[in-house]
């Protein structure tokens, strides 16, 4: 992706319909990773998967708008006789670039809004050990260990991702005319 656009900004239009597409195609997730001596380190993750290329260079696109960057991994087809299709999955890295996503797509998400927020609390969590008196991000926070606010919040977000809302079913409403 390329990370050097001029003074292009992202649309209201084109962030709706990011959200849209990260809605039905799109996580937050927090991994918990297994370290040495019982101890783990928590992992953010943003991804998007897709066999449509159209779609993944439109998503690209907006995301060079947003200068947040991101990594795209390109995994062939398995199978030929079953007509399976490359799949593509965009990947942003890196929790100031993802809470600088975050925060420019959450107003338009839906459906993965309460996933969002979850995932937005923990960064600002982990990124307030990061910041000066003016907001700047600077030096790093490893050994610091997680508090019980971020542990909840890893938490909540992997029982979010686990579990889903149960369908509600629809009445649609009939005019009389």
């Amino acid at each position: 992706m390329n990370n050097d656009i001029g003074n292009e900004q992202a649309t209201s239009i084109e962030l709706s319909w990011l959200a849209g597409i990260w809605d039905g195609e799109g996580s937050f997730v927090i991994y918990k990773q297994k370290k040495n001596h019982n101890k783990y380190a928590l992992t953010t993750h943003i991804t998007l998967t897709n066999t449509n290329i159209v779609l993944i260079e439109k998503v690209v696109e907006i995301m060079d708008k947003l200068i947040v960057g991101g990594h795209i991994f390109k995994e062939e087809r398995k199978n030929l006789r079953l007509n399976h299709k490359d799949c593509y999955h965009i990947t942003i890295s890196g929790m100031i670039k993802q809470e600088k996503f975050v925060g420019k797509l959450l107003p338009y998400l839906v459906a993965k809004k309460p996933h969002a927020k979850l995932f937005k609390r923990y960064l600002d969590s982990r990124l307030k050990y990061r910041r000066d008196g003016k907001g700047n991000v600077r030096g790093c926070f490893r050994g610091l260990g997680y508090s019980n606010e971020e542990q909840s919040l890893y938490e909540q977000l992997r029982n979010l991702n686990k579990v889903g809302r149960e369908p509600q079913r629809l009445h649609a409403k009939h005019s009389t005319e």
